[in-house]
């Protein structure tokens, strides 16, 4: 886990009007934290999924890659099942807000993605013959990439990006 330093930062989430692929709901507006937090440096993998639940619904298997085809329920019922695991420690696992996701993602950058504007197969799992920006919709990856196979950004959270 690395704690994120946010107690009475603020940031501007969501996207500029004019950002490529920009949803209309992602109007930027100032979020001004209360509290710290932590994350995962890397996603879940298959291995610690499984150890947890019982079994792997992930499509693209591989015990270091990440668990992958969890709904938000399932998520959470995972959440619940490590607070009572360890529940010895003091320690309580949570999905992230939606501002404190954003916030770790972006660490202190303001484009599109922590390494810059544009994204390819070098900085996260995407084909990189369809970066961003450039389709709809079409044949990104057909597999996942093991967890901490990209750079880290600036608060040491790995494989924030990327497109399936």
């Amino acid at each position: 886990m690395i704690k994120i330093n946010s107690k009475g930062k603020k940031f501007l989430m969501g996207s500029p009007k004019e950002e490529r692929d920009r949803s209309i709901q992602e109007e930027q507006h100032e979020v001004t934290f209360g509290h710290d937090f932590s994350m995962g440096k890397y996603e879940v993998t298959q291995e610690q999924y499984e150890a947890i639940m019982g079994d792997n619904p992930s499509r693209f298997k591989g015990a270091k890659n990440p668990v992958e085809k969890v709904t938000w329920d399932g998520a959470q019922d995972f959440c619940k099942k490590l607070n009572v695991r360890f529940k010895d420690r003091k320690v309580t696992f949570r999905l992230p807000s939606e501002s404190e996701w954003e916030y770790a993602c972006r660490a202190g950058t303001t484009t599109p993605f922590h390494f810059g504007k544009e994204m390819n197969g070098m900085q996260a799992n995407c084909n990189g013959n369809y970066p961003y920006g450039t389709i709809e919709k079409g044949p990104f990856l057909k597999e996942t990439a093991s967890v901490g196979t990209f750079k880290p950004n600036d608060f040491g959270l790995r494989d924030m990006h990327g497109k399936m």
